[in-house]
């Protein structure tokens, strides 16, 4: 009868040691150390809806076009990349060619700006440079075609290659599908 006792109270110390490892693991699971959704320029980032213009903004030369502006790989505050996702720079602008305007240029998220007087080539082909300048976020500073309030992006775009000069102008993407096109 006392080995029973014994192997019983060692199975039950048994059971408290688990119980207590799990609850343990349980509760380091759930500790939240980073935030993995915060880049140093998240301010800035997002998709857009732009309008490509002529320079002085006279004339629309395409409709909405989707685009992106994010963190590069080393996640600072001070630059940031620009990306057409192939939307712009495509047939619409140039017959037959497949250009590539993905390009990392300087900003400040405090001021919500972006750009430079600096030529930069595209990081999906070199043989493609751009001039990015004056670009700017306003926060709520665009209506969607929903009637959202949401950010507007506006920036200034050289290609080099053919000293082709666009105003891009647009709104925050909202993910609703009236905003969309």
């Amino acid at each position: 009868m006392e080995k029973i006792k014994n192997s019983s109270a060692a199975a039950q110390r048994l059971l408290k040691a688990l119980a207590a490892v799990a609850i343990a693991c349980s509760s380091a699971s759930c500790v939240k150390d980073t935030d993995a959704g915060a880049t140093a320029v998240q301010a800035l980032s997002g998709e857009w809806w732009v309008k490509v213009y002529n320079a002085d903004m006279s004339a629309a030369i395409l409709p909405y076009k989707r685009m992106a502006t994010y963190n590069t790989a080393s996640n600072t505050s001070t630059e940031m990349i620009v990306d057409d996702y192939r939307n712009i720079f495509n047939d619409s602008l140039k017959a037959g060619m497949k250009p590539a305007f993905r390009v990392k240029t300087p900003c400040s998220v405090s001021n919500k700006t972006f750009g430079a007087d600096a030529t930069t080539p595209s990081l999906l082909d070199a043989a493609y440079t751009y001039i990015v300048k004056n670009g700017r976020i306003v926060a709520n500073g665009a209506k969607s075609p929903g009637g959202l309030t949401t950010d507007s992006i506006y920036f200034q775009l050289t290609d080099v290659l053919n000293s082709a000069s666009y105003a891009l102008a647009g709104y925050r993407h909202t993910g609703w599908s009236e905003d969309g096109h």
